[in-house]
């Protein structure tokens, strides 16, 4: 049956509407919730604590300035852009059509980093009994916060981690893949909430045809990947259904993978059997090889 451990209204993910590459132990630091000095159209700073990134999210949703969200909603990585780079009319539409959806209403509770990710939990307009909006977020080659994922969930933090070892499993199988070449296997572990397959419309072959001219380009995450074969992921920290890992290559490359549970009713169950559970709903570089 369709794991119904998160619900799926919209995706800051679904900001890219195709599969843009080229960009690309222990628990979490629990970090209480202080209020930011700076105004919330001020660009966040790569110091910045996640929970005061949270809370200039929370206080710039309500006006939908697209520039303004576009600082806290846009990683460099899926766009082949720098960090500070203006978001496009497309981009636009999108970042305030998820506003109004399932971040309609957003106040922050609780935020926990994961070394070079985190997550955000707290209440909305759009939230059941139960529920939690959550927002999961990548640091910026800045430094920077930067909200890839957001999403109706159940309860994540303060919660045992639901998949454990499964999910370490995982993230090896999908680093090897990625590192061997192997379209088949990635697409196995790659989650179907995930711009990799929404990007190609769940199509395996339209994401394998865009994979390839990856592996010949040296500047590429997969090509580095393939060319540092016992580069291994390590695990940063768990939520209930959520895991965070590291992979950081010799050239100084850092790469930040995020394992999700399945995306309760975003997609029929044929689809779903494509994939494995967990797997990787983001992987993007949060640190450049080194000059």
């Amino acid at each position: 049956m369709e794991d119904q451990a998160l619900r799926q209204r919209g995706l800051a993910a679904a900001l890219v509407a195709a599969v843009v590459l080229a960009g690309c132990g222990g628990g979490g630091n629990a970090e209480k919730e202080k209020p930011a000095r700076a105004p919330g159209a001020s660009a966040p700073s790569g110091q910045e604590l996640l929970a005061t990134t949270a809370s200039r999210l929370e206080r710039a949703l309500p006006a939908r300035d697209c520039r303004v969200l576009g600082r806290l909603m846009l990683h460099s990585a899926p766009r082949a852009a720098e960090p500070d780079t203006p978001p496009t009319a497309e981009e636009c539409k999108r970042i305030r059509t998820d506003a109004g959806n399932e971040l309609a209403g957003f106040r922050a509770v609780r935020s926990v980093a994961y070394g070079s990710g985190g997550f955000t939990e707290g209440s909305g307009h759009n939230r059941r009994a139960g529920e939690v909006v959550g927002v999961i977020w990548a640091r910026d080659r800045d430094g920077s916060w930067k909200a890839v994922y957001d999403a109706i969930f159940r309860k994540q933090l303060g919660v045992a981690p639901a998949y454990g070892q499964t999910a370490d499993r995982n993230a090896g199988l999908f680093v090897r893949a990625v590192a061997g070449g192997d379209c088949d296997g990635m697409w196995r572990y790659l989650n179907v909430g995930s711009r990799f397959v929404g990007g190609n419309r769940g199509d395996r072959s339209a994401f394998c045809r865009a994979i390839t001219p990856q592996y010949k380009d040296a500047a590429s995450a997969f090509a580095q990947i393939k060319a540092d074969p016992g580069a291994r992921p390590r695990s940063l920290g768990a939520t209930r259904d959520i895991a965070f890992y590291g992979l950081r290559l010799r050239n100084g490359r850092e790469m930040l993978i995020v394992l999700s549970g399945r995306l309760g009713g975003t997609v029929d169950i044929h689809e779903q059997t494509q994939h494995d559970n967990p797997s990787v709903l983001e992987f993007v570089t949060v640190r450049r090889p080194a000059e």
